[in-house]
Parts: C-alpha cells; sequence; structure tokens
C-alpha cells in the first residue's frame, strides 16, 4: 500500500493558521500622509478658517474698547472744562472784588449846614436884603386868585401873610437889589405887572384891581 506524502490528518489541525500580522511601518506611513504637514499650513497664500462666532467675538470686543476710550475721554474733557470754568469765575470774582476796592467812592467832608437866621419862614423863598414888587394887599379869600392870575401870565407870585396881623401881600418873584431900581429888567417888570393888573381888574370887574399901587419893598425878616 502506497504511502501518502502529504501531513497527516492530526498534523494538519494541529497546526493554527497563522494570522498575518500588518506591516506597521507601512500603515503609520500612510496615516501620516493623510494629515497635512504643519509647514504647510502657514504657506504663503493659504487662508485659515475661524468659526463665524469668534469674528463677532472679535467685533464685540474692539467697539467695546473705542467706545469705552470714547467715554473716558470725554468724561476727562467734561472735568477738564469744568475746572476751567471755575477757575475763569473765581479770577472775575477776585478782579471785581479788587476793582471795588480801588473804585471805592470817597465821601466829601460835610459842610456844615447854613442855618437861616431866626425868624425866617423856611418855606419863604425871599432873600433878606432883597426888594420885591408887592402888587396888592386883597382880603384873604381873594389873595390866591390874584397870585394865581399872575403865574398864569408867565411871571412867579407868592402869598405873604402880614406880620402885623393885616391883609395879605401878593409879592411878585426874583427880587432886586435896592440899588437896582432903575435897571432896565426892573423896570421892564414893572411895565409887565401894571399891564396885568389892568387884565385882572377887567376880569374881575373892580377898578381897585389894576396894580396901580404896586410898590417895592426890602424883605427883613422879623427878629426872633
Amino acid at each position: 500500500m502506497a504511502r501518502r506524502s502529504g501531513p497527516t490528518l492530526y498534523e494538519a489541525m494541529s497546526q493554527s493558521p497563522t494570522t498575518p500580522k500588518p506591516a506597521v511601518g507601512r500603515r503609520n506611513r500612510g496615516m501620516d500622509s493623510e494629515r497635512p504637514a504643519a509647514a504647510t499650513l502657514l504657506t504663503p497664500g493659504r487662508s485659515i478658517r475661524l468659526p463665524v462666532g469668534f469674528a463677532w467675538v472679535g467685533v464685540v470686543l474692539v467697539a467695546g474698547l473705542m467706545i469705552g476710550a470714547y467715554l473716558l475721554g470725554f468724561s476727562r474733557g467734561g472735568r477738564i472744562a469744568e475746572e476751567t470754568a471755575k477757575a475763569a469765575e473765581v479770577a472775575r470774582f477776585e478782579a471785581a472784588q479788587e476793582a471795588g476796592r480801588v473804585r471805592e467812592p470817597r465821601m466829601p467832608p460835610l459842610e456844615p449846614v447854613e442855618r437861616l437866621p431866626s425868624g425866617i419862614d423856611p418855606m419863604d423863598p425871599r432873600t433878606p436884603g432883597l426888594n420885591y414888587w408887592v402888587v396888592m394887599r386883597p382880603r384873604p379869600d381873594r389873595a390866591e386868585e390874584v397870585a394865581a392870575f399872575i403865574r398864569g401870565r408867565g411871571l412867579d407870585a407868592i402869598v405873604v401873610k402880614s406880620d402885623t396881623g393885616g391883609l395879605p401881600k401878593v409879592i411878585v418873584l426874583p427880587g432886586f437889589r435896592p440899588g437896582e431900581r432903575s435897571a432896565p429888567e426892573v423896570e421892564s417888570m414893572m411895565t409887565s405887572l401894571k399891564r396885568i393888573g389892568r387884565d385882572f381888574g377887567k376880569a374881575s370887574g373892580r377898578a381897585s384891581d389894576n396894580f396901580d399901587s404896586l410898590y417895592p419893598e426890602t424883605f427883613r425878616p422879623p427878629a426872633g
């Protein structure tokens, strides 16, 4: 009987099939070839893609920095302007005070008040020693009427009470010195008074009211 040349069944079963080991070096070389080299990421002309969220965060940060810088500058500028205005106001106040002290008027010395001679009525405008025309001595109830008529014709007249209790006097102003009786202005005043007297006599219907009896009188105040 012929002998089989191949391995027996027992031998075939005892030999486990060998699993081929992967070529480590070849596999590593394949994986490394799939990853881009670090040097190629930063080569010119190659763009880096960032997420959209990162871009918005950057924009917000830049805008916040700009707004903060503006507000800081504005606040500082406001404080500087306020301090400058206060300094200018203080300077104006001090200048005004200094000007007030320099320009403060000095009160002139008080002059002694001239006292009227005793017995002179302070309301009497006549000057002692001067002459005044006395145009009439009417009744007390008509004295002011006569003076008002003269004032209405452009001359000044007053009513003076009698010192002796008699009739009041209607006297014309201004007065004149005793030596000026013949002066042109005094004569002109007398002529005007006579003309006014004639008009007053016609108005009153009394011939005695024509000022024909006017005379000059020197004002001598009574002794006190």
